[in-house]
Order: C-alpha cells, then sequence, then structure tokens
C-alpha cells in the first residue's frame, strides 16, 4: 500500500501509539458472519505481513516544545519494523535531518532503536528550549546563543510511550558551533573567582568551537576541546553524567593573564594546538550537587573511572 498524505500542521506526539507492542492475537472470525469475518482477517493479515510505503508533507510539525515547518517524511512499514527513510525539516534559519529504524518487539517494553541525525545552522538556545535542555543540569537555553550544526548517531530503547529507555542510549555527536555566546554560567564565574578575577565573565563569545561527544548510557564523554573567546583561551576535556554531574578537567594557558582588546574572539587554531605554559583546573560536582573548581596540577580529573 503506497500512501501519499499531506497537513498544514503534524504533532508528532499522536504517533507514539506506533511505539507500542506488536500483537500476537490472530483474528477470529465471528459466527453468523463468514463474510465479514474473513474480510477482517485479510485486512489483518496485510497488515502484519504487508508493506505500507507514506510519504508525508506537514507545513509545519511540533513535538512537545520542538516546532518545525516545511517537514517532508517517508516512512515505510513492514512487520515490527518502522523505518522512517527520511525527515527533514527546517527549524528557524536552520534545517534538520533524520533517518531512523525502530523495531517493535513482541510482548516488550523496550523496543531497538537507532537513528541517525544531521542539523545544520539550527538556533542552539532554541534547539535546548524545545528538548528541555536535554536534561542537563548545568546549562540551558538560558546560557547560551548561536549557532550549531551536528552529526549525530545513536542507539538505544524505547518504551512502548515512546520515551526513552533510561541507560540505554549509545553512540556519539559531532558539533560545530559558531556565533557562540555563554551568559551567566555559572563555572564561568567560579573560573573567574579561583584565576581570571579581573575579567568580566558574565558574557563571553566564542570563536568557533568543533568536537565531539562519546554517549554510553547517562555519561558523555568530551574530547580535548579548543575555546577561544573576547576574555580567555582555555581547552576543557572530561565527562559530564546526568546522575551525577560534571567532572572536567580545564587547561588555562598562563597567556591569558594580558588583557585582550576588541569584541571579536580570536580565531580557533584547534582542539590539538599547543597552549604553551599553563595551570590545571577540576571542574567537579560534589555530592550537595554544587559544581567545585579546585586546582588539579596531577590532572585527575582525566584518570581512568569506573562508569
Amino acid at each position: 500500500m503506497n500512501w501519499a498524505l499531506s497537513t498544514s500542521h503534524l504533532a508528532l506526539e499522536d504517533f507514539t501509539a506506533l511505539a507500542g507492542r506488536v500483537s500476537t492475537a490472530s483474528s477470529r472470525q465471528k459466527a453468523g458472519t463468514p463474510v465479514l469475518g474473513a474480510t477482517a482477517s485479510r485486512i489483518d493479515n496485510f497488515l502484519k505481513a504487508g508493506a505500507i510505503h507514506l510519504n508525508l508533507d506537514a507545513a509545519d510539525i511540533s513535538y512537545k516544545d520542538f516546532s518545525g515547518a516545511h517537514a517532508k517524511a517517508t516512512l515505510v512499514f513492514q512487520g515490527s519494523t518502522i523505518r522512517l527513510s527520511q525527515l527533514s525539516a527546517e527549524q528557524g534559519a536552520g534545517t534538520l535531518a533524520l533517518k531512523a529504524i525502530l523495531i517493535r518487539l513482541p510482548q516488550s517494553d523496550a523496543n531497538p532503536l537507532s537513528l541517525e541525525s544531521h542539523f545544520e545552522g539550527v538556533d542552539l538556545p532554541g534547539l535546548f528550549r524545545s528538548f528541555d535542555d536535554f536534561g542537563l543540569k548545568g546549562i540551558g537555553a538560558r546560557n547560551l546563543e548561536g549557532r550549531m550544526s551536528a552529526d549525530i548517531k545513536l542507539t538505544g530503547l524505547l518504551t512502548d510511550k515512546a520515551r526513552i529507555v533510561p541507560n540505554s542510549l549509545k553512540g556519539m555527536i559531532d558539533f560545530s558551533i559558531r556565533d557562540g555566546q555563554l551568559v551567566d554560567w555559572e563555572p564561568m564565574e567560579k573560573i573567574q573567582q579561583t584565576v581570571l578575577k579581573k575579567r568580566d565573565l558574565s558574557e563571553v563569545q566564542f570563536g568557533t568551537l568543533q568536537n565531539s561527544l562519546d554517549i554510553d548510557s547517562t555519561r558523555m564523554t568530551l574530547h580535548r576541546m579548543e575555546i577561544r573567546s573576547t576574555a580567555f583561551t582555555l581547552f576543557a576535556e572530561g565527562t559530564y553524567d546526568l546522575k551525577k554531574g560534571a567532572d572536567m578537567s580545564l587547561q588555562v594557558p598562563l597567556s591569558n593573564l594580558k588583557a585582550r582588546a576588541g569584541d571579536i574572539p580570536p580565531e580557533s587554531r584547534g582542539n590539538d594546538s599547543k597552549a604553551g605554559l599553563s595551570v590545571h583546573l577540576r571542574a567537579k560536582t560534589d555530592q550537595d550537587g554544587n559544581l567545585k573548581i579546585t586546582w588539579d596540577p596531577f590532572r585527575k580529573a582525566l584518570k581512568k573511572k569506573k562508569p
């Protein structure tokens, strides 16, 4: 069966039932209505053994607080598998593309999901706001400005209510942020108190930020990333756990002691560039949920820890 559907608005919440369990019960013909029973059985068998190809065109789409425009999607429903061959939409001045496969398992509340996505020039605070800051407690839409491009590859498990099973996500995110800015971010205030005591770090503009994140269960690992801004240069790497918080190593070159002129951040030299003589700090969330900045000359933040 091939369908082509168009709509002025598509609320993706209406499709959460598709993640539900696959029924294994066979249809039965009702006594006294053999023709209707046989027809119902044939339709049921077609839906189980056949394939439905759906081309969808929506003027705008929404999912919770996320919204997009000019959405086009191609889906295939075959047996217990739902394949999203492509979904494209505009989000503000940016675009996004998504591919995904969901396998619904009989009598199971955890269905395997794999997805690939590409964001291009998406409004960063708008993205965080749409997805409730992705569950991050230390940073959110209120602290961010800029546009992000990213390639995302993730696998996980989805409940029959279309929610991610806790601790099931694995994958990676390659991202680039341009015209970035941090506003009233607590770690910047902590760094100011520890090292850069004469700098105003309430609003910091950055050069292009590029890096990758490895995701394993609730833990995200950030590889060494150069951060060049109007106020300072530093290199950051470490982990952020959705349950335990941050444990990051911060390398702060002593060249930061020189005052910087101008409102335009210097161009990035690369994540592998040399930092010169530096001090090392550790940004770690304590047991009370507070972020602490301490001296870390032996770089304990980078020691391998058990997940």
